[in-house]
């Protein structure tokens, strides 16, 4: 959701602390002290100051579109073999996604916090994050499935004039679907071949 390395993750608490912000407890846990961090009234006014501002528009930082749309600069294999790592990474990604579901679903949650008081807000996130995962994988192995294709030149036509026309491109049928929500639900999965379809 943020794109952040590990060590900007780790420095912003004390970054909050020094605005006073946040508020630091440190308890000793084995050789090293654990640092637990709070928010002050002030940390919950900038908040909600944030909050109040309108969203930045989405940004997409995905390294595996952009070696995608370079892989006709590698050998004749570098494009399948990019399109099968991303597959296989958003596959992984969703897999955690529903097992975050799994263990929302039973009542598992950060110590602490009341899961049901933030029920709606962690859905709407995890829907997003589980939808956004399952895009990526059907996306990749659509795109396998074209770049292997005899007539993939005719194909990526066809996907010109359905992007134009504003078509969806991409309809899974193979892929697990939820009726109306009941809660909680089973997919109800759809037997037969993956099949790729403009529309």
């Amino acid at each position: 959701m943020w794109a952040a390395s590990p060590s900007m993750v780790c420095e912003e608490p004390k970054h909050l602390v020094a605005h006073g912000y946040a508020e630091v407890r440190e308890s000793p846990v084995g050789r090293r002290p654990r640092s637990s961090y709070s928010i002050t009234p002030a940390g919950r006014r900038a908040l909600a100051a944030w909050l109040a501002e309108t969203p930045a528009p989405p940004a997409l930082q995905f390294e595996g579109i952009l070696k995608v749309l370079l892989a006709d600069q590698g050998d004749a294999s570098t494009n399948v073999n990019l399109l099968e790592a991303i597959e296989k990474q958003a596959a992984d990604a969703r897999a955690i996604a529903v097992e975050r579901g799994r263990g929302y679903r039973d009542g598992e949650y950060i110590a602490g916090v009341d899961l049901e008081a933030r029920a709606v807000v962690v859905a709407q996130t995890l829907a997003f994050l589980a939808e956004f995962h399952a895009l990526v994988e059907r996306w990749a192995a659509w795109s396998a499935d074209l770049a292997r294709s005899p007539d993939a030149g005719e194909r990526a036509q066809q996907t010109f004039v359905a992007v134009a026309a504003g078509g969806r491109l991409l309809r899974w049928p193979g892929r697990p679907r939820t009726r109306r929500a009941r809660w909680p639900s089973r997919p109800n999965v759809l037997s037969g071949k993956r099949r790729f379809l403009l529309g």
